[in-house]
């Protein structure tokens, strides 16, 4: 539970930084009425990735579907903000970097037990399909 916790963190963080990230290299201007504009919709945001994480606890199918999807989102953000701030300083590639690695944490994380369900109901088709189950036969 420790580590699902501090996954559900990071994909907090990379999802929010990732847009973050995408507006800078958009030119966006962070001037006080800019962000007093963008700020409640990222609060938004982040209430909604924290009740993704939430109804994943309880093994809801969509809501980790859901955290699937936007990790894919903040991935291809991120990777879109390192090809576009070519002319700033290191500390923020480093910062990109770390929160791609958190994202494709994120998405690993939440990916595999999905992938590993959907390879038990396939090998429980097989099952009634042929006689054996696969899986159980290799072990």
């Amino acid at each position: 539970m420790f580590i699902f916790t501090i996954t559900g963190v990071l994909f907090t963080l990379s999802a929010v930084l990732s847009v973050m990230f995408c507006l800078l290299s958009l030119e966006y201007e962070p001037s006080v009425e800019n962000v007093g504009k963008i700020a409640p919709f990222i609060i938004i945001y982040i209430i909604a990735l924290q009740t993704f994480i939430m109804l994943s606890v309880r093994y809801y199918q969509w809501s980790r579907w859901a955290i699937v999807f936007i990790s894919l989102i903040s991935i291809g953000l991120t990777v879109f903000s390192l090809i576009n701030l070519s002319g700033y300083p290191n500390i923020s590639y480093y910062f990109m970097s770390a929160n791609l690695v958190a994202a494709v944490w994120s998405f690993v994380f939440f990916y595999t037990p999905l992938w590993d369900r959907f390879i038990q109901q396939r090998a429980k088709t097989f099952e009634q399909m042929h006689g054996y189950n696969p899986i159980k036969r290799r072990r």
